[in-house]
């Protein structure tokens, strides 16, 4: 991004030096090469700037997101479920409404919030699954820190 300014800044120079060359010609052939190259100079340094204002968008744009995500993560702590398998749980004093829930630990990490869908298979365990990156976290419902109960588990909530 420096370096693009820079550039730009010694385009304007070069502009500038061409302009007042313009002021002592007296061949129109030279003086009208000049006027296209000082043209030339002109549309380049204005491409150039739109370039630049259209990065700054874009990183202004991702700072947000980051900013975004930053407070997003607050809310979460990370707690096993399982003898070694943990999950993002949504703190008991950030629900502000919300049920409680899971997020996926690799999306988590990509800086994304994607809620773990609690399922049970016919033998009666517990997997919650990301619907974005379709990780399965096996979860043991005697765990300490599992934060569901079996009554919600069967009707389907959280």
């Amino acid at each position: 991004m420096v370096s693009e300014v820079i550039v730009g800044l010694g385009a304007f120079k070069t502009m500038l030096d061409i302009a007042k060359s313009l002021k002592n010609m007296n061949d129109t052939v030279t003086r009208n090469a000049a006027v296209a190259d000082l043209w030339e100079q002109i549309i380049s340094a204005q491409a150039r700037y739109a370039a630049a204002i259209e990065q700054v968008g874009a990183l202004e744009k991702e700072v947000a997101h980051f900013e975004t995500w930053e407070a997003e993560k607050q809310l979460y702590d990370l707690v096993e479920i399982a003898t070694g398998v943990f999950t993002f749980l949504l703190k008991p004093s950030m629900q502000a409404g919300q049920p409680a829930h899971c997020i996926c630990t690799q999306c988590y990490e990509e800086r994304r919030k994607s809620i773990l869908q609690i399922t049970r298979n016919i033998y009666g365990a517990v997997t919650l699954t990301c619907s974005r990156c379709k990780s399965h976290i096996y979860a043991q419902e005697d765990h300490p820190n599992y934060p569901f109960k079996r009554e919600h588990a069967r009707k389907g909530t959280i």
